[in-house]
């Protein structure tokens, strides 16, 4: 009876199988491939950071890249197509940052508040840019005009930015109000501008503070966004999301 029911158990525990385990990584000095493979990627990007955003794309060789972050040719090959792949994703990561800030920007309920949260979150956007000139000259000026695929992904984020900006303005029109005309276009003219802004900011030789370049910004999309809906300033708390 004891073998009879001993060969039962050992049975039922053959029968409960365990799941595979993932085969572990194996590790160099400490990391794990995917670790190496994310510390160059990086490497390549701070120096692409460094070397686009200060002698400018054009400028800038892989071999120079590879030298100044200590990555090889082979492994910049193993991360990025070419250099243009790199300043795309480059380009891309500096805007997400960028937006990042601008999601977090908050101020207080209260009087005047579209005001004031128009302010901090242009303020967001324009320090996470022009704190670094390097950011600044790459998303404004090295990555303009490299390529067709290239201007296709700039003209993807300005759209992006666009339609996020346009939510914002919507969200403030009184319930059931109609526009009137697309002002996803609208939208598209403020991110334009402000562009602009920065690269005329970025290009004077006294360019004044960022202080004022943000109030400058801030009264341009003040007056586009709310032009037909009367003054701002009386519209008080946001609203409801």
């Amino acid at each position: 009876m004891t073998d009879q029911r001993g060969g039962q158990a050992r049975g039922r525990a053959r029968g409960r199988a365990r799941a595979p385990r993932p085969p572990r990584e194996r590790l160099h000095r400490g990391l794990t491939l995917s670790e190496r493979r994310a510390q160059r990627r990086q490497a390549l990007l701070d120096s692409a950071l460094e070397l686009f955003g200060t002698k400018g794309y054009a400028a800038t060789s892989i071999e120079e890249l590879c030298r100044t972050s200590f990555v090889s040719t082979r492994y910049f090959y193993e991360e990025f197509q070419n250099r243009e792949d790199l300043l795309a994703s480059l380009y891309e990561d500096l805007l997400a940052r960028a937006w990042e800030e601008v999601l977090a920007a908050e101020v207080e309920p209260g009087p005047d508040y579209l005001r004031r949260d128009t302010r901090a979150r242009v303020g967001a956007f324009v320090h996470a840019l022009l704190d670094d000139p390097r950011a600044a000259r790459i998303v404004c000026l090295e990555a303009v005009g490299v390529s067709p695929a290239l201007e296709a992904r700039r003209r993807a984020a300005h759209l992006r930015y666009a339609e996020a900006l346009a939510n914002f303005f919507l969200d403030y029109f009184p319930e059931g109000t109609d526009p009137g005309h697309d002002f996803e276009l609208v939208a598209l003219g403020m991110v334009g501008a402000i562009n602009e802004i920065i690269i005329d900011w970025m290009e004077r030789d006294e360019p004044g503070s960022l202080d004022q370049l943000i109030d400058v910004v801030c009264e341009l999309f003040l007056v586009l966004g709310t032009s037909r809906w009367g003054n701002p300033e009386r519209w008080g708390t946001r609203p409801a999301r």
